[in-house]
């Protein structure tokens, strides 16, 4: 071989060894960056991974304690029923108590009759006077009871009954003409 062939070889096998060498490199850089990649990820898998151990810790903990609230409320609903139970027992036992003591000690009143002729109320005017006698409205001419009402002036009702007359005040005691 001559030289100048020489010198090709040499040169191509410079260039193919320096290619190799450059690629050798950049695989080499590439391999690195994902091993630091790879690294980073694991860590933050580990970091995420105790992260939410953590946290499955502390709902662990409040399922916990709400557990116990929980239990102690049931505890304290029980016994305030098992309290109110026996007030409800004991306010039987002392209502029939009293009840026996009421029958044999006080007689039964009646109820008192109801009053007859009472005027509550008196809407005056010049033309169309009203009154209200046992809750019923009635102006002049009109009867209640067989008591026939005769004149209405602002204070005092006129009533008429068998040939006698009487007036009456707001909420003063009716006339005994009312019961008769």
């Amino acid at each position: 071989m001559n030289r100048k062939g020489s010198s090709f070889w040499f040169v191509l096998s410079t260039l193919m060894f320096a290619a190799v060498i450059a690629y050798a490199w950049w695989a080499g850089l590439k391999y690195n960056n994902s091993r630091i990649r790879i690294e980073a990820l694991e860590d933050e898998k580990k970091a995420v991974s105790e992260q939410l151990d953590r946290q499955e810790q502390e709902a662990d903990d409040r399922i916990e304690d709400m557990q116990g609230r929980i239990d102690e409320l049931k505890s304290e609903l029980t016994a305030r029923a098992r309290t109110e139970l026996q007030l409800k027992k004991d306010m039987e036992k002392l209502a029939r108590k009293v009840a026996a003591q009421a029958k044999a000690q006080v007689p039964v009143a009646a109820e008192p009759e109801p009053v007859r002729g009472l005027v509550t109320s008196i809407l005056y005017s010049d033309r169309n006077s009203s009154a209200v006698i046992d809750r019923q409205i009635l102006r002049e001419g009109q009867s209640i009871y067989g008591v026939e009402v005769v004149g209405i002036s602002r204070n005092e009702v006129a009533f008429s009954r068998d040939s006698m007359t009487w007036k009456q005040r707001i909420n003063q005691t009716p006339n005994s003409a009312w019961t008769e």
